[in-house]
């Protein structure tokens, strides 16, 4: 009971450090310091608790152990537009600085593995002032998850183990600035700047880890979508009227440890946007805004490769790299519905970082740095045509703890 009520103090205080004013988020690419050192790969090679975000099942090779973690990231974003009946020329950025706070423990029953982590996914841009073609107060967009992650794993044999875990969030949603798409929405009044709305949602997770030939991990994981409750507050610009789901996720990776103390790991993983209507309905402007056919996002499904190589220098010194690569999951003709979700934009990656252990004691850093990406597009004509040009960079650096008991 004790080790229970740890997990249920530890992940108490990780909660309330992520639900502070100063807590939002953009799409990391990988959760915890190793993995993001390593371009996110997890699936097959269980680094921290923060596996569990990944595969339920990793828990199993892991000795009993918390972890907690603090990721910083800046993302740039640059939005201009030329030519149009409203703007002629300008440019719009949003660089906000994030601090993500996560926390991990697991802990061994007898045959089973127990832990719980808190991450959290989501999106966010401020551009600071109001953009024309959109509204007349400052634009902004949030939508950020908070998830608290109880996972059980089975070590079936020395080799086996699966795992399962419930994804408990709370989401997070606020629009501003677009009071000029009133006249297209189906409830006007529930369209913009109507404050934070909250909704509960729940999702599962399930994930397998085999060793093979003593050197060979491979890693498969299968995640649900994240159910949520409708975000009634802004049923008036949200397909179907407020829904808004967290993606499935499949996942499928290996990893193989050489003799030299060389690791490689490779992970695949898709991201299914297509069933969702908020994100993947494209740019329409027949249909009525927040109706179950009215423009979402224009999404497809996301693709994403993760690579990464670790070198053990010694028993206490650990480097890793990494580089990760995810399909653009919009075209330029999304781009008009897209610039609140300008965070989505960089697809490449570089990571590196370094571990450090001493006793039962290690400290991480990582450092991702995305490689500028940019998509030009036209202008519906129904917002005063015109040119938009974009271009997004985003870094981020990870720092964690973690401790064995």
């Amino acid at each position: 009971m004790s080790t229970l009520r740890k997990f249920v103090q530890l992940n108490a205080i990780m909660c309330s450090l992520i639900s502070t004013g100063a807590y939002a988020s953009v799409p990391i690419p990988a959760e915890g310091t190793k993995s993001q050192a390593m371009g996110g790969v997890s699936v097959a090679i269980p680094l921290d608790t923060f596996v569990m975000a990944a595969n339920p099942a990793g828990i199993a090779f892991l000795n009993d152990r918390f972890d907690v973690n603090l990721t910083y990231t800046r993302p740039y974003d640059d939005v201009k537009i030329q030519n149009n009946a409203l703007i002629s020329k300008r440019t719009f950025n949003s660089s906000p600085d994030f601090f993500v706070p996560l926390g991990g423990i697991k802990k061994d029953f007898s045959c089973l593995s127990m832990g719980v982590c808190t991450f959290g996914r989501g999106a966010a841009v401020n551009y600071g002032t109001f953009i024309p073609i959109y509204g007349t107060s400052k634009f902004r967009l949030t939508f950020l998850q908070l998830i608290v992650k109880p996972c059980v794993a089975w070590k079936i044999n020395e080799n086996h183990s699966i795992g399962v875990g419930v994804n408990l969030a709370m989401s997070q949603f606020k629009n501003e600035g677009a009071q000029r798409l009133k006249a297209i929405s189906s409830a006007p009044t529930h369209l913009t700047n109507k404050g934070y709305d909250y909704r509960p949602g729940i999702g599962f997770h399930i994930g397998w880890i085999g060793k093979f030939f003593e050197r060979l991990n491979i890693g498969i994981a299968l995640e649900s979508q994240i159910f949520n409750h409708r975000f009634k507050k802004y049923r008036g610009l949200i397909p179907e009227y407020g829904k808004v789901n967290g993606p499935s996720i499949v996942t499928a990776g290996f990893s193989y440890d050489f003799p030299c103390g060389l690791t490689v790991a490779f992970d695949y993983q898709k991201l299914f946007w297509q069933p969702l209507r908020a994100f993947s309905n494209k740019l329409t402007f027949e249909e009525l805004l927040g109706s179950s056919e009215g423009s979402g996002q224009g999404w497809r499904n996301e693709d994403r490769y993760k690579v990464g190589i670790a070198y053990q220098v010694n028993e206490n010194l650990t480097l890793r790299a990494g580089y990760q690569y995810q399909r653009p999951v919009f075209s330029s003709s999304q781009l008009y519905n897209n610039v609140n979700a300008a965070t989505n934009f960089p697809n490449k990656y570089i990571c590196g970082g370094i571990s450090w252990a001493s006793g039962c004691n290690e400290i991480s850093i990582a450092y991702m740095q995305s490689l500028r990406d940019h998509m030009n597009g036209t202008l519906p004509l129904a917002v005063g045509g015109g040119d938009i040009r974009t271009k997004a960079l985003n870094q981020i650096v990870g720092i964690s703890w973690g401790r064995q008991f």
